[in-house]
């Protein structure tokens, strides 16, 4: 696949070679010849306009330009992984998703708190953002793409919901 030009399956060698920093490692990694993964290297140099690996001595050294690249290329990386990771079924032995709620402090301490040993257990990997609501924000946040729905303490917070409520929490 291509994206403004540039064959994203590239970004997997440049993983690969960046890591290994050898060509024939790296194509030993991906499965591919090593003229195959030379041939990736010169399409990566040709694109990003910068040699990527330099031989330095017997070894190749990443340059400047690498360098800076590494990071953003294991955000990208670790990005694909949880996006190829993603079902219609939730698994939450396997789930990575961040949840993101908003919620007051009480609600924070008497439901979500027992919550955690639980969910530490059956679901490692998921993590949870907690935010306390700000009155301003507090009635969009259900339908904002960037929070999880809100747990409501009672029937008038709810009503603050308006038809954007989900239910109610009864304990």
């Amino acid at each position: 696949m291509r994206m403004k030009g540039f064959d994203l399956n590239l970004l997997v060698a440049l993983d690969a070679l960046l890591s290994e920093q050898n060509v024939s490692r790296a194509a030993e990694r991906l499965n591919l010849s090593q003229p195959a993964a030379s041939a990736a290297l010169a399409r990566l140099r040709t694109y990003f306009q910068d040699d990527i690996l330099s031989v330095s001595g017997r070894r190749m050294l990443p340059t400047a330009h690498a360098d800076s690249l590494a990071p953003l290329l294991a955000d990208a990386m670790q990005a694909v992984e949880r996006l190829l990771s993603t079902s219609a079924e939730f698994d939450p032995a396997t789930s990575q998703r961040t949840f993101r709620i908003v919620a007051s402090d009480y609600i924070t301490t008497v439901l979500l708190t027992p919550l955690l040993p639980k969910l530490e257990r059956l679901a490692p990997r998921v993590r949870l953002e907690l935010h306390l609501p700000r009155i301003a924000l507090s009635s969009d946040c259900v339908i904002q793409p960037s929070a999880d729905p809100a747990p409501v303490s009672n029937s008038a917070q709810a009503k603050k919901f308006g038809n954007h409520c989900l239910g109610y929490l009864l304990y």
